[in-house]
């Protein structure tokens, strides 16, 4: 799922870039690199899995029927592919989002 209908560019000012995202609006959230994404993933219990028969990933607590586990360098790659990062707020919320949802606006 894209949250976001655009790439923001060069011209684009700081509201129209976050407009799309009306639930996380005003709500720091900061571009994890894969490192810090395993870390905080370990911290908060989660893992990585794709929803079978997808290439649809999510950072699960329990693997259920919907769910298959893969490696983190799948899960990396597939964000890769589909141009979303993993994101983390000031409280410790986790999302992955489009990666250039928040670019340049971390805590």
């Amino acid at each position: 799922m894209r949250f976001l209908a655009y790439k923001p560019t060069a011209q684009m000012s700081r509201e129209k870039v976050i407009s799309p995202l009306p639930h996380i609006r005003g709500m720091a959230m900061r571009r994890l690199t894969p490192e810090e994404a395993r870390e905080v993933a370990r911290e908060h219990g989660l893992i990585p899995a794709r929803v079978r028969g997808t290439r649809v990933v999510q950072l699960v607590k329990r693997m259920s029927d919907k769910f298959e586990p893969i490696s983190w360098e799948e899960f990396f790659a597939i964000l890769e592919e589909k141009e979303l990062a993993v994101y983390v707020s000031k409280s410790g919320y986790v999302k992955i989002m489009d990666r250039y949802a928040q670019e340049g606006w971390g805590f």
